[in-house]
């Protein structure tokens, strides 16, 4: 029996775990389920065991007994366990296994080599779909990296859930409403900038955009006149005005566009934009009201400074039955929406709890191959890109309590399983050693991703220069470009994303520790002793069904390293698995898979060092290590992979 409902195509962690969860509720008549979850943890130790099973003080209770009694019961009846090798106790009560490395080895190379791309999927997800909103970023400026966390952060748990089955959908919502927006377009109008000639510049038009908006911010804030003609420029994009509209998509085209190439530079992609533009003209709103006044809890109010807005009554939760005022609006008296009543609408439509109302046409061919469409109101395809199952929203961490209100009214609307399904992924934002980026302040100037990639590749040919002068020019390029890239995003990854991340350059492209380059230089390391062996893939996979193969893998580090290759399956699937909410936000750790990363290239390099492969005495030992690194190479690079990490053969 699987431990998990779904199970995986193949994972060896699973199955070992499984057999001693069957065996401990058979003989003791309880949930194997429960047994599977509740039983297993690490030992704090290595040297005591591989698994360390603490369901003794559980049971005890149940079956009257002391803890300690019921350690030894179960000592007697896993070593039944062809997976066990031995058990031991330690106080007060833990029971720990220490598992036989022969039987592990052909479970777990068998998986990986018999697998290849595929170790790690699973079906866990599968007849899920997922929504991932990022990384929004509003068309008037370049990416910094603080959006950089939230597109590596968004990209890799939509990795994460397609290698479990689901179907996810990259949606990015683009703000080209906003204010930031209509501030630009006054200062081009003051530069006497016209349609036709503003994509006539030599910078890279998110850069130039950014660069405009920083200049009008400076002026609007020294000039009430100024301030007046933003917010008309303003009322006419909401009112649709066709020049300030045909003007206002044009410009911020060309930034998504460039926003876009960034991206794509980071492995980063979407399926389709939704553009807040097409959205406010949609009628989708009207569509909303009708559908939100049929719930008890949202009302029309008929009197007070509030008449005439549509509003949720908030204090049928507990926690906000002291308000004074418990009415939180979602649309004011005069028909329009709050940033609450529209986030709502967009949840709503994403859920396919209100008809779509748009049409769609492609914005975009990838270098991925695939397209990325784009929302739009007159022409265009009707697709589905909504009616989620799971709705993942990735934000930063400020915007914690708004979000949590958005899902809670959901709740009070009565849709319950969509609040339960509703998810923020809280981020903590990048910082500079003194203050955050700002769009306005131009504190990104400098610091933006385009910087940030083109420094880490620079970075990046020195070393490769140093370690290999005689590679081709075009093949040190792209290997500098696969580790800087590498850099980015796994220093991205691996702190948990409610912490700050300070940035400094030097962290972000450390060649040694825990970092991307030290991954990819394990899996170019595993390459290299494949390729020097002289035996190729077709013939190593024959010596899989040669039983004498595996107990050759005797010593520590072949058994630790093992241990480690069978649980990248479980990996991907607890990660979904213990996904948790909390005020701030959902817990989704994705920074375990950088740790793991590095967990695996450590152990390679201990085994490297004390185990040899090549010039191993005897031929069966050389073969059984050469399948071990084989099912090293695979598992890296696979984990990379998720990680939109690409793994080189050489370094």
């Amino acid at each position: 029996m699987e431990r998990y409902l779904g199970g995986t195509l193949k994972n060896p962690w699973n199955i070992i775990l499984s057999n001693i969860a069957h065996i401990i509720a058979s003989h003791f008549n309880v949930n194997e389920s429960e047994v599977a979850r509740r039983a297993f943890s690490k030992p704090p130790d290595p040297s005591l065991g591989d698994i360390a099973i603490t369901y003794a003080f559980s049971l005890s209770k149940k079956l009257g007994k002391s803890p300690i009694e019921v350690a030894y019961e179960i000592k007697n009846i896993v070593k039944s366990s062809l997976y066990v090798e031995s058990v031991s106790i330690a106080k007060p009560a833990f029971v720990n296994i220490k598992l036989a490395t022969s039987i592990i080895s052909k479970l777990t190379l068998q998986a990986i080599l018999q697998e290849g791309s595929d170790y790690g999927k699973s079906n866990f997800m599968k007849g899920k779909r997922v929504i991932i909103e990022f990384p929004s970023v509003n068309p008037s400026k370049p990416l910094h990296i603080g959006h950089a966390r939230n597109a590596v952060l968004g990209d890799t748990v939509a990795r994460v859930f397609e290698n479990l089955g689901a179907e996810t959908i990259r949606m990015d919502y683009i703000n080209d409403l906003g204010l930031q927006s209509a501030k630009i377009i006054w200062k081009l109008k003051k530069q006497n900038v016209t349609i036709d000639k503003i994509d006539n510049t030599s910078k890279k038009f998110d850069h130039f955009l950014g660069e405009i908006y920083i200049a009008a911010e400076k002026e609007i804030s020294e000039s009430k006149v100024a301030e007046k003609e933003v917010r008309t420029i303003l009322k006419q994009m909401e009112e649709g005005d066709p020049t300030v509209i045909r003007f206002l998509r044009k410009i911020s085209e060309l930034c998504v566009k460039e926003q876009y190439n960034t991206q794509y530079a980071l492995n980063i992609y979407h399926d389709v934009q939704i553009w807040e533009s097409d959205i406010a003209h949609s009628g989708l709103l009207s569509k909303a009201m009708n559908l939100i006044l049929k719930y008890n809890n949202i009302l029309k109010l008929e009197s007070g400074p509030k008449a005439g807005c549509i509003a949720a009554k908030m204090d049928y939760f507990e926690e906000f039955k002291n308000l004074k005022d418990p009415y939180m609006v979602l649309i004011r008296s005069d028909g329009t929406a709050t940033y609450t009543g529209k986030d709502i609408v967009f949840q709503l439509w994403k859920f396919g709890l209100i008809e779509d109302p748009l049409k769609y046409t492609i914005f975009d061919k990838q270098p991925n191959g695939e397209v990325v469409w784009r929302s739009s109101l007159i022409k265009g395809e009707s697709k589905k890109f909504n009616k989620a199952d799971i709705v993942i929203n990735v934000i930063g961490i400020e915007q914690a309590h708004p979000q949590r209100l958005i899902y809670l009214i959901l709740k009070l609307m009565g849709f319950e399983k969509e609040f339960e399904n509703s998810h923020h992924l809280a981020y903590e934002h990048v910082t500079l050693q003194k203050e955050k980026f700002s769009g306005r302040k131009g504190t990104w100037i400098g610091y933006t991703v385009d910087d940030m990639i083109r420094e880490a590749i620079e970075k990046a040919r020195t070393e490769v220069e140093k370690r290999n002068p005689n590679l081709s020019e075009e093949l040190k390029n792209k290997i500098a470009k696969s580790i800087g890239i590498g850099a980015i995003r796994f220093s991205l990854l691996k702190q948990s994303p409610e912490k700050k991340i300070v940035f400094s350059w030097e962290e972000a492209l450390d060649f040694e520790g825990s970092s991307a380059p030290y991954v990819q230089y394990a899996h170019a390391r595993a390459t290299r002793i494949l390729e020097k062996s002289g035996v190729d893939n077709l013939t190593l996979k024959t010596y899989l069904d040669n039983e004498d193969i595996y107990s050759e893998l005797s010593t520590k580090w072949e058994h630790n390293l093992l241990l480690l290759l069978s649980k990248y399956p479980d990996l991907l699937i607890e990660i979904v698995r213990n996904m948790r909410k909390e005020r701030w936000g959902t817990k989704i750790e994705l920074n375990k898979i950088p740790i793991y990363a590095y967990e695996i290239a450590v152990a390679f390099s201990k085994f490297y060092q004390n185990c040899p492969v090549i010039s191993a005495k005897k031929e069966s030992t050389r073969i059984a290590r050469l399948l071990l690194v084989k099912a090293t190479q695979i598992t890296l690079r696979n984990i990379l992979g998720i990680m939109g990490i690409t793994a080189p053969e050489r370094m």
